[in-house]
């Protein structure tokens, strides 16, 4: 199990088409308990895949009590992008403050289970 808790991202960059701040590309279960995710985003790239969290793959997530402001830029893409085996989001939060950034919130392309 890989667990992130308690961790800030900032202004995190991906130079890429995936994940700004994290990219899951395993079979293993991962937890985001009680995280924030800030001005996280994807550049030089067409396809911006979760400019906060990019989870492919058998990846199992579960993203609890977690935070996720102006992640994303003019409105391209998501923050979250879920192409995983399983997903469960409780108590979580997606904002926008400042009008030039945002995007789509979640993303999910394919998966086996939502809880």
């Amino acid at each position: 199990m890989i667990n992130f808790h308690r961790c800030k991202f900032y202004r995190n960059n991906a130079n890429d088409q995936r994940g700004g701040a994290i990219w899951l590309n395993t079979e293993s279960e991962c937890a985001i308990d009680s995280c924030t995710f800030n001005e996280n985003f994807i550049s030089n790239s067409v396809n911006k895949l979760g400019h906060a969290i990019y989870v492919n793959s058998s990846t199992k997530v579960y993203i609890t009590n977690t935070y996720f402001t102006d992640c994303g830029t003019e409105g391209e893409w998501s923050v979250i992008y879920f192409d995983g085996k399983t997903i469960s989001i409780n108590e979580t939060k997606i904002e926008f403050t400042q009008k030039n950034n945002g995007s789509c919130g979640i993303e999910i392309n394919s998966f086996n289970e939502i809880e």
